[in-house]
C-alpha cells in the first residue's frame, strides 16, 4: 500500500482535490443547516412581542371606545328625559309625584338597555358602581335628608313636592369623575389603536413577503379578539360575577393574549 502525503482529507480552495484525498467532491461552503426563515428581518420574540401588545392594545380599544359612545347617549337621554318631566310638570300635565315615579322608572330602564349595549368589562364597571337602580323609597330618603336634615315621612306636602323635583332632576344627572375616565380612556384606546395602526404598517413595509405578513397581521389580531371576547363572557357569566371589572378585564386581556400567542405559533408553522 502506497503511503499519503499528510493534510487535509477535502479543499475549499478552487477546483485543487488532493491525489491522496479520500473524497473526490468539494467541501460545502460555510452556512447554515437550515433554510427555512422568517418573512420578517425583525427577530421571532420581538415580533411576538410586538403581535401581543397589538391584540390587548385593540382588544382594549375596542372595548373602551363604544363605551364612551354608549355612555355619552346614556346621559343625552336621561337629560332629555328628565327635562321632559320637569315640563309636564311646570304645565301641570302630570304632578310632581307622578313625575318622580315616571323618571326614576325611565331612568333605570335607559340605564340597563345602556348597560347592555356596553362591553364586558364596561358593565362590570358599571355594575361595580350601582349594582342597580335606586328604588324609589331610597331617593326619597336621601334626599329629603339632604334638603330638609330629616326623614321623608315626616315632611309636609310642600316638602314633598320639592323631594320629587329634586328625584326629577337628578334623574338626568351622571357622575362628573366617572364622564371624565370614560372620556380618558376613549382617548388612551383611539392612541394605542394610532401606535399599532403604526407596527403594522412597518412589520409589512420590511417583511421578505408583505402579502404573506399581513395576513398573519390579520389573523394574529382576530383571534386575539375572538380569544378576548369569549374570556369575557366566561369571566361574566361564570368566573367573576356581577361588579368585577378588575377580574373580568384581567381575564379577557389574559384570554386574548394567549388566543393570538397560538395563532401565530399556528401560523408560522402552517406557513413556514
Amino acid at each position: 500500500m502506497g503511503a499519503t502525503r499528510p493534510g487535509s482529507q477535502c479543499t475549499t480552495h478552487g477546483d485543487y482535490v488532493s491525489d491522496g484525498t479520500k473524497n473526490s467532491s468539494l467541501t460545502p461552503a460555510p452556512g447554515s443547516v437550515c433554510g427555512e426563515t422568517s418573512s420578517s428581518p425583525i427577530p421571532d420574540s420581538l415580533r411576538t412581542a410586538l403581535s401581543l401588545f397589538q391584540t390587548e392594545a385593540v382588544n382594549f380599544a375596542v372595548r373602551f371606545i363604544p363605551d364612551h359612545a354608549v355612555r355619552q347617549e346614556y346621559i343625552r337621554k336621561t337629560r332629555e328625559m328628565a327635562n321632559a318631566i320637569l315640563d309636564d310638570v311646570r304645565k301641570g300635565t302630570v304632578t310632581a309625584e307622578e313625575g318622580q315615579r315616571l323618571a326614576n322608572q325611565l331612568r333605570n330602564e335607559i340605564m340597563e338597555t345602556a348597560r347592555g349595549a356596553s362591553s364586558d368589562v364596561g358593565r362590570a364597571w358599571a355594575q361595580s358602581l350601582k349594582a342597580q337602580g335606586r328604588t324609589l323609597a331610597e331617593l326619597q330618603e336621601r334626599y329629603a335628608a339632604q334638603l330638609f336634615k330629616r326623614g321623608f315621612e315626616t315632611l309636609g306636602e310642600a316638602e314633598r313636592n320639592q323631594v320629587f323635583l329634586a328625584i326629577i332632576d337628578a334623574s338626568g344627572r351622571s357622575r362628573p369623575s366617572v364622564v371624565i375616565v370614560s372620556a380618558r380612556l376613549a382617548r388612551l384606546s383611539r392612541g394605542l389603536l394610532f401606535v399599532t395602526a403604526a407596527i403594522a404598517v412597518f412589520e409589512v413595509a420590511i417583511a421578505d413577503d408583505p402579502q404573506k405578513e399581513a395576513i398573519r397581521q390579520g389573523t394574529v389580531v382576530g383571534a386575539g379578539l375572538a380569544g378576548g371576547a369569549l374570556a369575557g363572557a366566561a369571566a361574566t357569566g361564570l368566573l367573576c360575577g356581577p361588579g368585577a371589572p378588575v377580574c373580568v378585564g384581567l381575564i379577557v386581556f389574559v384570554g386574548g393574549g394567549l388566543a393570538a400567542f397560538g395563532a401565530e405559533k399556528a401560523f408560522d408553522r402552517w406557513f413556514k
